[in-house]
């Protein structure tokens, strides 16, 4: 039988997805009910829902322009496309950092040279939900009265100092993607702690089209039914579907979440820690097999951080060995992927948006060369792990 492992995913209950018909007809109270819980849960004054991760970062940045007469944003110069795309839709400038070998996050010796009088906002990332301290970063940006946007959307539910990772800033959000924490196929959710943030905020989001609920129904149907490991080679042998490509571009829309999806959140709510301990045990398991392994290095625990394991991102010492155990493990389809294809200083067309000459990028550049992410997801047996680890430390042999 075909088997094709998916590089991330959430398990969505059937009872989930025909249950949650009954807001199409609900005029508002899913979307109100979803947003109350997420407030109680990650314990925060405020919350707004969107059509997606990158539709939340451009509504947050708009807001924040009204604020402060500054028009820059420093992002680590290697994450999600979506990201750029966002600051650029919003009319802002972006201005690259290098990140850290350590966290994928910015590089603590080069995010505090690069602000100045032109700074709007920091943006810290918590890639595939590693959870570490951005506290530096927040006490100086507080200082020079520059907004600090946590990118969580990789993360929900990853802790620090058994915090949420996401409500240390000034906003943060997190995306309802179909590879992520949890899902609504698509989505974003907004955090914010200030009020004058969540008064202008509201009045983005208040002139906001709702997407139909139908058509997400339909959609998330789609969605648990080809996730399957078993069905799964069917969408991936599509081209035209583009499954998991990150891409640059400012054609995407401004919507508020439908309905339907805010009720589906709503109910993975619920199981957000379950899920994520299955994706913790199951990075655990590889962390394991793989701690002794000469050819890949391991990205350290960080002190009083709870991190949540969206995907095990692992390095090579060189891009030819990545490219062998890469292409072994798509020969099994064993779920492994490369994410982003470059480091954003290398997106065709992006020069005319970035804020200045460059500073150096030297790790930015080795990890889009040597770096690997492993599946964590719930649809991951013993057998799938133990043979990821063995092609690993084979080195694709």
């Amino acid at each position: 039988m075909l088997k094709s492992i998916p590089p991330a995913g959430t398990q969505i209950k059937f009872a989930e997805i025909f249950g949650s018909l009954s807001s199409i007809l609900s005029k508002g109270h899913s979307s109100e009910e979803f947003r109350q819980r997420f407030c109680e849960y990650f314990q925060v004054k405020d919350c707004f829902l969107t059509s997606s991760g990158r539709a939340a970062l451009t509504l947050i940045l708009k807001t924040l322009k009204r604020l402060r007469n500054k028009d820059e944003v420093i992002i680590p110069a290697y994450t999600c496309f979506s990201v750029p795309s966002a600051i650029a839709k919003a009319g802002l400038k972006i201005k690259l950092c290098d990140i850290s070998l350590e966290t994928l996050d910015l590089d603590s010796e080069k995010w505090l040279n690069l602000i100045d009088e032109n700074t709007l906002a920091v943006l810290p990332v918590y890639h595939f939900g590693l959870a570490h301290s951005n506290m530096d970063i927040i006490a100086h940006c507080r200082e020079k009265k520059v907004f600090v946007i946590e990118d969580v959307a990789q993360a929900m539910g990853a802790k620090f100092r058994n915090q949420y990772l996401g409500t240390f800033g000034d906003v943060g959000f997190f995306s309802l993607g179909r590879g992520k924490n949890i899902t609504a196929v698509e989505g974003g959710i907004i955090l914010s702690q200030d009020e004058e943030v969540s008064s202008l905020l509201k009045q983005e989001l208040s002139n906001l089209r709702k997407t139909p609920g139908i058509e997400f129904f339909c959609k998330t149907l789609i969605y648990k039914i080809f996730l399957n490991p078993h069905l799964y080679w069917i969408p991936e042998g599509i081209p035209a579907l583009k499954l998991g490509e990150s891409e640059f571009s400012l054609d995407f829309d401004l919507h508020s979440l439908s309905e339907y999806q805010a009720k589906v959140g709503a109910s993975l709510l619920h199981r957000l820690e379950d899920i994520n301990r299955i994706r913790i045990r199951n990075a655990s398991y590889l962390i394991s097999g793989l701690k002794d392994s000469d050819n890949v290095s391991l990205f350290p625990l960080h002190d009083e951080s709870y991190s949540v394991y969206l995907r095990l991102p692992i390095l090579f010492k060189d891009s030819s060995e990545r490219e062998r155990v890469f292409q072994s493990l798509k020969k099994k389809k064993l779920g492994a992927s490369k994410m982003y294809p470059t480091s954003l200083d290398k997106i065709p067309g992006i020069e005319k948006y970035l804020a200045s000459s460059l500073d150096e990028l030297v790790k930015s550049h080795q990890v889009e060369k040597t770096i690997l992410t492993l599946p964590t997801h719930p649809y991951l047996k013993e057998n799938d792990l133990h043979n990821i680890i063995e092609i690993i430390k084979e080195g694709g042999k």
